[in-house]
């Protein structure tokens, strides 16, 4: 099981709504949820490319390019995926410092 940052925000507020995203149900097409989602999205996006504009590229490291997080010499690590081995569920690091 993967739990995306999507599906954590969606299980803090209701279980059920995690529940069906988590098994892909269609959303039911509510406008002014798609327009915060846009605003989050476009937030996110700059505030990464603000962050990334302040440090030296070998000191950043965006998805899976982290291999061995413990001896990585990185001080900004973006959208890496954590799995958890034995029961194989898998977590995705929107930022870490």
């Amino acid at each position: 099981m993967r739990i995306t940052p999507a599906l954590f925000e969606a299980h803090l507020k209701c279980a059920t709504k995690c529940w069906l995203r988590f098994k892909d149900e269609p959303a039911a097409g509510n406008a002014y949820a798609e327009w915060v989602q846009t605003q989050n999205d476009t937030y996110r996006a700059d505030a990464t490319k603000r962050l990334m504009d302040d440090l030296p590229a070998d000191e950043c490291v965006v998805g899976s390019a982290a291999e061995n997080l413990k001896a990585a010499k990185w001080r900004l690590a973006l959208d890496v995926p954590v799995i958890c081995s034995s029961r194989g569920n898998e977590a995705q690091i929107s930022a870490a410092l």
